[in-house]
């Protein structure tokens, strides 16, 4: 479901995630070029990933893709998912 941002300027996007995922990211798309994505790096355990981005008022979502290539079957968890404003 979309987020609106009321208001443009720095944000920050931070999760964890683990799994063996070779071609996994969490993703932020919206209006007005707003964007930003972070490739998840397998890992047994649990790693911390952040990104700031300049955001622009409208809708957003933030999900999580996975790309063409590596094995059948790859994993990937991801926990503790936060999107707020800097300012």
């Amino acid at each position: 479901r979309p987020m609106r941002l009321r208001r443009g300027g720095p944000y920050q996007l931070r999760f964890k995630a683990r799994g063996d995922a070779t071609h996994a990211s969490v993703v932020v798309s919206g209006e007005q070029g707003t964007t930003a994505s972070v490739a998840i790096e397998p890992s047994v355990g649990w790693r911390d990933y952040n990104t700031e981005l300049e955001a622009r008022p409208g809708y957003c979502t933030v999900s999580v893709t996975f790309d063409r290539g590596g094995e059948e079957d790859q994993v990937v968890w991801v926990d503790d998912v936060a999107f707020g404003y800097l300012g």
